[in-house]
């Protein structure tokens, strides 16, 4: 699985609050230009940070209004990470990222693969031969065939913010 540290982007929702002080508790979307709004405080960049960083950041923005303010930041949504699976899926189409995400996690969220069922066997009605991950305009190498219809899981990779299924 990744083991990078998450980084806040754009679109992510934030539910931020000043420890006990009351009523200081929202919830804020990050902006295309990567900032978000709280409270009093100027605009503070938060794209590309982590949560602790933030929190510290937003805190000392905070300092002229509170004194020695103590910030919360909770990951609420994350709207800046995701995932296309298109073809002979279920529900096609462009999927959020808030945990690690394998192959097969995308193909189940997507509804799994459309299957037939005549002459009393079921058959893929996908094409899993042809099947693709693309990754940052690259193909990735991938058997979706040992995959799925073998279970193979040393195929069943990890996906990254961006990519691409077929």
């Amino acid at each position: 699985p990744p083991r990078d540290t998450f980084l806040i982007g754009t679109g992510d929702l934030l539910e931020i609050e000043i420890v006990e002080v009351p009523d200081t508790k929202a919830t804020t979307a990050v902006l295309p230009d990567g900032t978000l709004y709280y409270d009093t405080a100027a605009p503070v960049l938060a794209a590309g940070k982590t949560v602790e960083q933030l929190e510290k950041d937003l805190a000392a923005a905070l300092e002229e209004q509170y004194s020695f303010p103590i910030v919360n930041i909770n990951l609420k949504q994350v709207k800046s990470r995701s995932f296309t699976i298109l073809g002979q899926v279920k529900r096609q189409g462009t999927y959020e990222m808030s945990q690690p995400t394998t192959v097969l996690d995308a193909v189940s969220r997507a509804g799994g693969t459309y299957t037939a069922f005549t002459n009393g066997k079921t058959r893929e009605l996908a094409d899993l031969g042809r099947s693709i991950l693309v990754r940052s305009n690259r193909l990735v190498p991938l058997d979706f065939e040992a995959l799925i219809e073998k279970g193979d899981m040393s195929q069943n990779v990890y996906l990254q913010p961006g990519d691409y299924l077929y």
